[in-house]
C-alpha cells in the first residue's frame, strides 16, 4: 500500500513538474516560517547563558504614577528612580538575590589619556549582577559588594571593547576614561560571545 503511494507521487511528479515544483518549494517554505516563528518565541524565553535562570527572573522596568487633582486618565510614566528601586525591592526576603541596573544602554563616550573618543554601549550595574547573570570571564573578576559600596571606579568591559582601547584583550588593569572620568583600579573583561542581546558592552557603576 505504502509503495503504491510512493509510485503515484512519483508519476504525478513526472507528468506535471512545474506544479510539483512549486507544491513542495510552498510547503517546505510554510515549514520553514513556522520554525523561525517558533525559535524567535523560543529566544526570547529559553533560558541561555548570561541568562540561564530567565525561568526565574522577574523584571521591573518602569512604573507609573498618578494624583487625584491630574485628572482621570493622567499619570507619569518611566524609569524607576534607584532610591525607590532600594526601598521596593532590596528589602524583600523572597528572592534570592536582587539586582539594580539601568534599563537600557547609553552610548558613552571612552578613550586613553590624548587619544580620540570612541562610542560604547554603557549598562550601569551593582555588584549582584554578576549573581544573577553567569557571564563567562576571559580574564579577571567582576567587582564585588566591597569595591561597589567604595564607590571605586572599575568597569567590566569585553574583548571587541578591549582591543579598540588598547590594541590588545591584555586589559586587565589598565586605566581609560569613561565620559571623560578616569576609570581605574582594575578593568575587567570577558568574551563577546557572552553577550545576550540588548546588553551593553561595558558594566559600570
Amino acid at each position: 500500500m505504502i509503495k503504491q503511494y510512493f509510485t503515484q507521487a512519483w508519476a504525478q511528479l513526472r507528468q506535471q513538474p512545474m506544479i510539483s515544483a512549486v507544491s513542495i518549494a510552498g510547503t517546505a517554505l510554510a515549514i520553514f516560517l513556522i520554525m523561525l516563528v517558533v525559535m524567535m518565541q523560543q529566544v526570547k524565553v529559553a533560558p541561555f547563558a548570561p541568562e540561564s535562570n530567565r525561568d526565574r527572573f522577574l523584571h521591573v522596568h518602569y512604573m507609573s504614577i498618578t494624583n487625584k487633582s491630574w485628572g482621570e486618565g493622567n499619570s507619569s510614566n518611566g524609569p524607576m528612580g534607584i532610591k525607590t528601586a532600594l526601598e521596593c525591592f532590596k528589602s524583600l526576603k523572597t528572592p534570592e538575590a536582587v539586582t539594580i541596573y539601568t534599563c537600557m544602554v547609553i552610548s558613552t563616550p571612552v578613550n586613553l589619556p590624548g587619544q580620540p573618543a570612541t562610542g560604547i554601549d554603557l549598562l550601569q550595574t551593582d555588584d549582584t549582577f554578576w549573581r544573577v547573570f553567569d557571564f563567562s570571564f576571559v580574564a579577571g573578576k567582576p567587582y564585588d559588594q566591597a569595591t561597589f559600596d567604595a564607590g571605586l571606579p572599575v568597569a567590566v568591559i569585553t574583548e571587541s571593547v578591549a582591543r579598540r582601547l588598547f590594541q590588545t584583550t591584555e586589559a586587565v588593569g589598565r586605566e581609560f576614561l569613561l565620559n571623560s572620568v578616569r576609570c581605574s583600579e582594575g578593568c575587567f573583561y570577558f568574551g563577546q560571545h557572552c553577550l545576550c542581546a540588548g546588553m551593553g558592552a561595558l558594566y559600570f557603576y
